[in-house]
């Protein structure tokens, strides 16, 4: 790859801060393709809740840079799996795509085309409680995403990134595993609520998972959605889902310092 092309992203490193705005533009695709499309946006419509927060976008940019990190130097990363490398990384898809802060595509070197296009919510320390109305609405994401998969032969998957290590997304995380590697609904909830075989922690965040799922269903149209289809749901939801606890932020920075690291050196081979 020619990094020459894709100078337009990396604007200051000295000061280790990278700018990648125009502000002119909305709803941006970054892939390698021509440069006129390469634009990192902070668009002024449909922005992302993340963004509303105290030093939200900072954090939301510092993951975009990460993967058009990836995109630059043409390497993967563990959650696209199976030697895949990110060919496309799109910002703000609402509508096309609920869970659209980051939409990252993916292909292995033998393919023409990506196999696997991972769609991302970016969250600096989500409090994934049910009564919680923001987790309410982010849960109501991944289960439209799960609900509307387009059949167009890729793999679908969806994640949640937070700031460096927190206990919920922890949780979340293992109960994403043991669900990706269970063959149904019913295996799941009973390996989870197996006597003495997980924390009360991760047993409790499996059951608020659950009743927000129930929660989506029902603002997406379901009146009352049994017990099984609620199950049958979160098993589904959490068998796809990726959690990244990047540590991007004060005061552990040490995944940022590798990013703009791998960052100085393509822009010296430029």
């Amino acid at each position: 790859m020619q990094a020459s092309g894709y100078d337009w992203n990396i604007a200051v490193f000295k000061n280790r801060k990278i700018s990648m705005i125009d502000e002119d533009t909305q709803n941006t695709n970054c892939s390698q393709g021509s440069a006129s499309d390469k634009r990192f946006t902070e668009p002024a419509k449909g922005i992302s809740p993340y963004a509303t927060g105290s030093g939200g976008v900072t954090f939301e940019r510092k993951v975009a840079v990460e993967y058009l990190a990836h995109l630059l130097v043409g390497d993967g990363a563990s959650e696209l799996g199976n030697g895949r490398h990110v060919v496309s990384v799109s910002f703000q898809q609402a509508p096309d795509h609920p869970v659209d802060d980051l939409v990252i595509h993916a292909a292995r070197s033998d393919e023409s085309e990506p196999s696997l296009m991972l769609s991302l919510e970016v969250r600096r320390s989500p409090n994934l409680v049910s009564s919680d109305e923001s987790a309410r609405a982010l849960i109501r994401k991944f289960v439209s995403t799960l609900m509307n998969q387009p059949t167009d032969g890729m793999e679908h998957h969806w994640g949640l990134v937070v700031s460096g290590s927190r206990s919920h997304a922890s949780q979340l995380q293992t109960l994403a595993e043991l669900a990706a590697v269970q063959m149904d609904a019913s295996g799941f909830f009973s390996l989870v609520h197996t006597p003495n075989r997980f924390t009360v922690h991760v047993r409790n965040r499996l059951d608020h998972i659950q009743t927000l799922v129930g929660l989506a269903l029902k603002d997406l149209g379901m009146s009352e959605p049994d017990t099984t289809l609620v199950q049958e749901r979160t098993w589904q939801l959490l068998s796809r889902l990726v959690i990244r606890m990047p540590r991007l932020e004060s005061p552990d920075e040490t995944d940022w310092s590798a990013v703009v690291n791998r960052l100085i050196s393509v822009a010296r081979d430029s």
